[in-house]
């Protein structure tokens, strides 16, 4: 085996030796967003589409705690996607990944610097209206108390550390995304603002996985699912919504390259997530 020595232009480029290998197509380095392709190759403009969308699910991997290599399967095609070096690599299905990271190990780790906001969007009110509801109670990191008014319905809710407590005229998960799917559902206003007291109430404490599984089923199988939004469509049996919210911005960001499969590796090389999704079927993935 042989390696011939690459270098990335980029102002905060490694060098790094990647194998030379007939099932090496082309090889990047990401930087700011962008894309810059590695000094020594030739003819690989064509391969810059596939990059782009290997960076797209890359950088919403990243967000999973220990990530460090990701792994896109398509037909008769591999992508991968490394945190050592900040590179991306396009090949056939026969590249040897563990040459590649042989390749990047011993390099500075390299963040996407466009932060996967890992917006949700739908037409759909009341999925929206959870989406930005949950959104604000898991950034809670300290205690914050929200007020909402739900078609004259009115509460609080009081988070922090993925913890609340419900007051007012809902006191439990249940009876707050009732409140929440009746008013979207007769197109009432649905308003929430930042209380000014940061006092805990008294009352019954839940989990922000609770919330979530009075929306979402809980799946036998341990699986998440999300259909072609991203919207999660099963869980985990506790699920968490930090990986419910990474999970969807992968599932989107896949839909763009047919049939795939996906797994993510940390630096021991141990799983961390792995999916799959199929043309026009729910993207589905497993937490290890």
């Amino acid at each position: 085996m042989t390696f011939k020595k690459v270098r990335c232009i980029l102002p905060q480029a490694s060098v790094f030796l990647i194998p030379r290998s007939s099932a090496l197509s082309a090889a990047y380095q990401y930087n700011d967003g962008r894309l810059a392709a590695c000094s020594g190759q030739d003819d690989i403009e064509q391969h810059l589409p596939a990059a782009r969308t290997t960076l797209a699910v890359w950088d919403a991997a990243q967000r999973l705690e220990r990530a460090a290599l990701m792994v896109l399967k398509s037909k008769d095609a591999v992508s991968i996607g490394t945190l050592n070096g900040g590179v991306i690599v396009e090949g056939r299905d026969q590249l040897n990944i563990g040459l590649v990271r042989a390749a990047t190990r011993g390099l500075d780790p390299i963040r996407t610097t466009t932060a996967a906001k890992c917006h949700f969007k739908s037409d759909d009110r009341f999925r929206s209206a959870f989406w930005a509801v949950i959104t604000r109670l898991h950034g809670a990191v300290l205690p914050r108390t929200f007020q909402f008014e739900l078609a004259g319905t009115r509460g609080t809710i009081t988070s922090k550390d993925n913890k609340f407590v419900c007051a007012g005229d809902f006191t439990n998960p249940h009876d707050f995304i009732g409140e929440l799917r009746a008013a979207c559902q007769i197109e009432e206003q649905v308003a929430y603002s930042l209380a000014a007291t940061e006092d805990t109430p008294a009352g019954a404490s839940f989990d922000l996985s609770d919330l979530i599984k009075e929306v979402t089923p809980v799946d036998p199988a341990n699986t998440y699912t999300f259909d072609k939004d991203g919207w999660p469509l099963t869980c985990r049996s506790e699920p968490d919504f930090g990986m419910m919210r990474t999970l969807s911005a992968m599932a989107c960001a896949l839909r763009t390259r047919g049939d795939t499969t996906v797994t993510v590796f940390s630096g021991d090389n141990s799983k961390i997530v792995s999916g799959s999704l199929k043309v026009d079927q729910d993207a589905r993935f497993l937490v290890h």
